[in-house]
């Protein structure tokens, strides 16, 4: 799953679940030695997302724009194959060029199970799940095994809150009552808060750790690698203290800056969801551990990689929507070197499948030519705010969308922001820009 070859083409694209790319040219300035770090990277720092939720986005990254929610209810496909089809069909496309393929999932249409993606893929490539698959050797690793039991609150109240929490979630009727219950983690019924958070977080972050630190160059064919990490999703818990990534402090880097900006957070206490800056952060200091492995190894230059997210949080930067379409998005080519680039044209996530099929042959069906060598003049992107991050509250073949937005220009700019919501629905999505 984690091995690299010496000599053929390395390409991997790591998913930062939740990860808020307006943060990130402030990350960059405030702590430069991630910066620095980002050898012969480019940072595209005006790049949203087709959608505020993973599971109507992760087709998008995996496979384009074909596989947004627009274009699906524009052919009436049914979402769950659609999904599942994206994941297929684009593993099979690199595995039939005799790459190794390889997914690390986590936010898949049919509850974990990975039968549809490889009956889509032919049975040619590999899947994993990736939670909570490296949790003991990042504990170890930190050190903070002994921490964690130290910690704990065990107490009878303690499991009987949770079990009522989660008991009511999966009991009320959907729709109106679930998001009540889940309230965007912060439960109706409050736990120990701070170590309940912490052991999520530190579950969550051992995925990352791991794809960034268990790997070699054992592979005798180039490598295709789609993983994705929820380390930067809810909840945060993490303190990026002077290059130490700590657990159990509830400070936050954050309160260090000289910034003159506020986040945007729309619900929860500001210390929670300031230590998203924090977790990002270390999730780039693990990048950054990932980035030396390679170089250590010679395998560098022939490796190919995209960091990205498919949403931000609830804590945006100067975005003028309430929604989360901020997305991160950072890319190095093979064979490139040399300080981070900046690249503030309009970009979308889904963008980076454009790039990494310019590596095969005859390109991927359904996918355009890499956007980085056929930019669009005055182009313009489609943010949709979906009814509900759970896919059973849509219908079989149509994603219920509430606000759908049009976008050109820099998206931190009110005036490109163009509600198209009842135009859109009322010619049944067909005159949407990008539909084939």
């Amino acid at each position: 799953m984690l091995s690299y070859s010496k000599n053929e083409k390395n390409i991997v694209v790591f998913l930062l679940d939740m990860f808020s790319g307006s943060h990130t040219p402030y990350l960059l300035e405030q702590f430069p030695e991630l910066k620095v770090n980002l050898d012969g990277f480019v940072l595209f720092d005006n790049t949203i997302s087709t959608t505020d939720s993973t599971i109507h986005s992760v087709s998008t990254l995996i496979a384009g724009e074909y596989y947004s929610t627009y274009n699906m209810n524009a052919r009436g496909d049914n979402i769950v194959d659609s999904i599942n089809h994206a994941y297929g069909s684009m593993g099979l496309n690199f595995a039939n060029e005799g790459y190794n393929v390889n997914y690390a999932l986590f936010a898949l249409p049919t509850a974990g199970n990975i039968k549809p993606i490889l009956d889509n893929a032919q049975n040619k490539i590999n899947i994993i799940n990736i939670h909570p698959l490296f949790l003991h050797y990042y504990l170890t690793k930190q050190g903070i095994l002994e921490s964690v039991f130290d910690n704990r609150k065990d107490s009878i109240d303690d499991v009987i809150v949770k079990f009522s929490n989660f008991g009511l979630f999966r009991f009320v009727p959907e729709l109106y009552f679930r998001p009540k219950v889940y309230n965007n983690g912060f439960w109706i019924f409050s736990t120990n808060f701070i170590y309940k958070n912490v052991v999520e977080s530190i579950s969550y972050s051992a995925s990352f750790y791991g794809f960034t630190h268990l790997n070699s160059v054992d592979s005798d064919k180039p490598t295709f690698k789609f993983l994705h990490s929820i380390m930067t999703h809810v909840p945060y818990s993490m303190y990026y203290n002077n290059g130490k990534c700590e657990f159990f402090n509830t400070n936050s880097a954050w309160n260090d800056n000289k910034f003159n900006v506020n986040m945007n957070i729309k619900d929860g206490p500001k210390s929670f969801y300031y230590q998203h800056y924090d977790t990002e952060a270390c999730a780039l200091k693990y990048l950054g551990d990932y980035i030396q492995w390679l170089k250590d190894n010679g395998i560098y230059d022939n490796t190919q990689i995209f960091v990205i997210s498919d949403h931000s949080g609830l804590d945006s930067i100067n975005i003028p929507i309430d929604s989360r379409p901020d997305a991160l998005f950072l890319f190095k080519d093979f064979n490139s070197r040399g300080a981070l680039k900046q690249d503030s044209r309009l970009m979308a996530n889904y963008d980076v499948a454009s790039i990494f099929c310019a590596n095969l042959s005859n390109g991927c069906k359904n996918v355009p030519k890499n956007i980085l060598k056929h930019y669009p003049q005055n182009r313009t992107l489609i943010h949709t705010i979906p009814h509900s991050w759970m896919i059973e509250e849509h219908k079989v073949n149509h994603w219920i969308l509430n606000k759908i937005y049009q976008v050109k220009d820099n998206i931190y700019d009110p005036k490109n922001w163009t509600d198209i919501t009842d135009e859109t629905k009322k010619s049944n999505y067909q005159n949407i820009q990008g539909l084939h």
